[in-house]
């Protein structure tokens, strides 16, 4: 058939909104907890990122930082009022964000609704869950 010629016009890809947390807590917490009547402490690691679906199994990641966040200090809750003490770091100024090496492609393996399951570049494994507000 004929075509119109010319350039063909798309709409971006959405950036899609990434963020991890891991929860830490001492080793020997549950000794602690059980014979020395200590309460738990735990501490977040929450990292952010975005992400832009490149074709249909590839996301590119890009992250832009990360925020040390304690909950509680032997079973006492830490007040929010202490947040401006630990440590968050702003990815947004650094080099590598600046020349798009702060990130790499994410290679889906599985995608549904709710749930991705990449590789990352040194084929470590990724599982992206959707969080819904």
């Amino acid at each position: 058939g004929e075509g119109t010629g010319g350039a063909r016009s798309s709409s971006p890809a959405p950036v899609v909104r990434v963020e991890n947390v891991v929860e830490f807590s001492p080793q020997a917490e549950a000794l602690l907890t059980k014979f020395g009547g200590i309460g738990p402490t735990v501490a977040r690691l929450r990292v952010r990122a975005s992400g832009v679906p490149k074709d249909g199994s590839e996301l590119e990641v890009t992250f832009e930082g990360a925020a040390y966040e304690p909950q509680t200090l032997f079973g006492f809750e830490l007040p929010n009022s202490l947040d401006p003490l630990w440590p968050k770091v702003d990815f947004s100024n650094a080099p590598a964000v600046r020349n798009g090496r702060a990130g790499g492609p994410l290679k889906t393996t599985y995608v549904d609704a709710d749930l991705r399951i990449a590789r990352g570049v040194g084929q470590e494994l990724y599982v992206l869950g959707r969080v819904r507000s």
